[in-house]
């Protein structure tokens, strides 16, 4: 975007001048036109009709060549007054070129490396692993947050799920009761302790007993 620069004593000058108030405007209106296109004040005469909104604008056309404020070209006006306060179009190029140059460079020296926002969360995660203890709070003495105490409990919901792995199940003992698992005491053929022999004993007799009642 472009500025339309104006004196203070632009109001005296249009006095002086005796322009209408259309011709103020349109001599306005021709200004920040010429400085949004970089024309450095040529008008060509097919713009007038689009930027020109007053509805006097083919008279103040002609106070302001009378007035001397502007000037004829071969296919259109050349403004002549205020047209110094203006930056010109090589100006306003060479700024936008060391504006893009100073943007480029800022975010050159702010840019975050996908490598290193990886390695630093890894690293942020390993070190709050190591430093925790049973207790939830690290060897500073601080308390986890609330995201690293659901990362926890959702560690310890995995771990608990896993299920026991061959390494961890012992088999079974030869001279333990397959009934109580009772070591040490003398088998029956069954593989029963005394106890577990006699209380199978039971139950079959009561069972035999209830067919006969039936």
């Amino acid at each position: 975007m472009t500025w339309t620069k104006l004196g203070d004593e632009f109001p005296d000058d249009c006095e002086r001048a005796e322009l209408s108030d259309a011709a103020v405007r349109t001599h306005v209106e021709a200004l920040c036109w010429s400085n949004r296109l970089l024309l450095d004040g040529h008008i060509p005469m097919r713009h007038l009709g689009r930027f020109a909104f007053s509805q006097d604008a083919d008279r103040a056309v002609s106070e302001l060549l009378a007035a001397g404020w502007w000037g004829e070209t071969e296919d259109g006006y050349l403004l002549m007054h205020d047209i110094t306060e203006q930056r010109s179009r090589e100006q306003v190029l060479a700024s936008r070129e060391t504006a893009k140059g100073r943007q480029a460079r800022w975010r050159g020296k702010h840019r975050v490396e996908p490598d290193n926002a990886v390695t630093n969360a890894v690293t942020r995660r390993g070190r709050n692993a190591v430093t925790r203890d049973g207790t939830g709070q690290d060897r500073s003495g601080s308390k986890p947050s609330q995201e690293e105490k659901e990362v926890h409990v959702r560690e310890d919901a995995i771990t608990e799920a896993e299920p026991p792995t061959e390494e961890t199940l012992s088999p079974p003992r030869p001279d333990a009761c397959s009934g109580c698992g009772k070591v040490g005491s003398s088998l029956t053929a069954g593989g029963l302790c005394r106890r577990c022999h006699g209380e199978a004993v039971s139950r079959s007799y009561n069972l035999d007993n209830g067919r006969s009642s039936a």
